[in-house]
């Protein structure tokens, strides 16, 4: 499980502490993410794009947990929540289809990177 943050939902709040800068250069770090609401398993994201490439995945398994495995985060954005009056405003859904869309777009650029 991971929580996944549009990228623009990160520029709003950096607009909005630089607005503010005096106060948030005060702070201690935040954590940002998506938090709880825009969380997804990996099971969930192949569902996603099985359904938006509408054919089915074959994914493969490794039974055993490696060390570096983290199995769930999610980020916990209380303090930047309050701190900047900021939450996600792009859902998970939304966050899924720009970056499908952007690998579309830019499709000629990655594929050398990929083989």
């Amino acid at each position: 499980m991971r929580d996944v943050l549009h990228v623009d939902d990160l520029y709003d709040l950096l607009a909005r502490q630089l607005a503010e800068l005096d106060y948030h250069s005060r702070q201690t770090f935040y954590n940002v993410g998506g938090g709880m609401e825009n969380s997804v398993s990996l099971q969930e994201l192949t569902k996603f794009c099985q359904e938006f490439l509408g054919k089915r995945i074959e994914i493969g398994r490794i039974a055993e947990t490696r060390e570096a495995d983290i199995p769930f985060y999610v980020s916990d954005c209380a303090a930047v929540q309050k701190a900047a009056d900021w939450k996600p405003q792009r859902k998970l859904n939304v966050v899924l289809e720009n970056v499908w869309q952007w690998l579309v777009d830019h499709r000629d650029q990655l594929e050398p990177i990929l083989r």
